[in-house]
């Protein structure tokens, strides 16, 4: 989904889970000058309150996602919140026109993941999972070391 000139500007992200990967994730965000957190969402308390904490003092701050959605019209969404909460959630977002970024896994069940593949097709918005083990240049160099046999044999692994 691209932006009209009219919405120029940072991306308008909202964080949906505050718990320490959400805040994990608003941290970064806030590092990002293309970006403006400008809502986070827990209805757990003391985690809310955590990441309006890393997001500062002009994000609002929801306990029910639907209500963020509907007040803030976000530019993209992250989905940091428990597995089973994933689908309504994407759900939601992807019907309010957001970008969205959820956190592994996708989906409970493959019934869940064919259904939101369909939604994120018909709607045409941007989706992408969060796997940051991928994503991150220190694992693709490490696999390449094993790969290329600089760490000799490898017998045991632990993790």
């Amino acid at each position: 989904q691209s932006r009209g000139e009219e919405e120029a500007g940072p991306i308008r992200i909202a964080v949906i889970g505050t718990g320490a990967r959400g805040c994990d994730l608003v941290r970064a965000l806030t590092t990002i000058a293309a970006a403006k957190v400008v809502a986070v969402c827990d209805p757990y308390g003391p985690h809310l309150e955590r990441g309006w904490q890393f997001a500062g003092p002009l994000t609002r701050t929801f306990t029910d996602h639907r209500r963020l959605l509907e007040e803030i019209k976000p530019h993209a969404v992250v989905i940091a919140v428990p597995l089973a909460a994933h689908f309504d959630i994407c759900c939601d977002s992807i019907d309010a026109g957001c970008a969205v970024f959820c956190e592994k896994l996708m989906c409970y069940s493959l019934e869940q993941a064919q259904k939101l593949v369909a939604r994120v097709d018909q709607k045409k918005v941007v989706f992408q999972v969060g796997l940051q083990r991928r994503a991150n240049a220190i694992y693709r160099q490490a696999a390449a070391m094993v790969q290329a046999g600089l760490l000799g044999r490898i017998t045991s692994i632990r993790s």
